[in-house]
């Protein structure tokens, strides 16, 4: 959205004084098309984001962080919702300091932090997640059925479906909570005062623990970015279940769902594009299930 058209959205609000301030953010060369610092030295600095209103996530979040229990501040939470016009704008604190993309020996806390939040934000359906396709289901035990069902239409001839079955049971057995679908390195931040916090919201929703680990490629599997997580994944899964309080057993059987369930969201969406590379799906497959230990 180009700034004029996003600065409209304000005028008549109580916001509208922003107007003339809004400023492009940039992230290692990626310019958002959504995401602005308002404000100057009399106003107070915000950041402000533009989607639309029929976002299903979008305002489930909105709605869930009205009253979620984060006692230790780790989201950068909404100090203001306007609705207008077929958008939702969303106002927050703009923070100082830096993001862990350079220096990342920090990530393990930001999933310690996320293990707390789960912890204490058990929760009841519908739920969901951004690779369900709005889908909403009142347990995740349906939620995992409905996942395994969709990726089996497109696995190859040559794969042990009954395995491969059997591992993602596993995810079953993960927590029923409010989580961060969307922990990359991209959305964490680190404050001039040390706080460790989560600056994006748009997925925070109540689904099942593990889905929050789609980020972390543990085998270095795809292309290495700076928002995903690779050299630290161990550290990051050992904070996470460690903060939990999951046994090792149990936490390799349920990280080894979700790496074989990250596999096949690939395999499957490039089956669905007209894709195939059904030799190196087959041989990443075939490399989690014949690793049992992760942490």
């Amino acid at each position: 959205m180009e700034i004029t058209d996003a600065e409209k959205l304000l005028l008549g609000t109580q916001y509208e004084p922003f107007i003339g301030t809004f400023q492009r953010v940039t992230l290692k060369d990626f310019q958002y098309s959504n995401l602005y610092k308002i404000g100057n030295a009399n106003l107070g600095y915000f950041a402000l984001k533009v989607r639309k209103n029929n976002e299903k996530n979008v305002m489930d979040s909105i709605n869930i962080l009205d009253r979620i229990i984060d006692a230790d501040n780790f989201i950068n939470r909404n100090t203001g919702i306007i609705e207008k016009y077929g958008f939702v704008i969303i106002i927050s604190e703009w923070l100082n300091g830096k993001q862990p993309i350079e220096n990342r020996d920090t990530l393990p806390k930001f999933f310690s932090k996320l293990a707390m939040l789960n912890k204490n934000n058990i929760a009841k359906g519908p739920f969901t997640s951004m690779y369900l396709d709005g889908n909403y289901f009142n347990s995740t035990s349906e939620l995992v059925d409905f996942e395994i069902n969709t990726h089996m239409k497109y696995f190859s001839n040559s794969l042990d479906k009954k395995k491969i079955t059997d591992v993602l049971e596993n995810l079953k057995n993960g927590i029923s909570c409010i989580i961060n679908e969307d922990m990359n390195c991209g959305n964490f931040f680190i404050t001039c005062e040390g706080e460790h916090k989560i600056v994006d919201t748009e997925w925070i929703i109540k689904s099942i623990n593990l889905y929050q680990f789609q980020h972390i490629d543990y085998f270095g599997f795809n292309e290495k970015k700076w928002h995903t997580i690779t050299e630290e994944a161990e550290d990051c899964y050992r904070a996470y279940f460690n903060t939990l309080g999951t046994g090792n057993s149990e936490a390799n059987e349920q990280i080894r769902a979700i790496e074989l369930l990250n596999v096949l969201r690939e395999n499957t969406f490039l089956k669905f594009s007209g894709k195939e590379y059904d030799k190196e799906m087959e041989r990443r497959i075939e490399t989690v299930l014949g690793k049992e230990k992760y942490i």
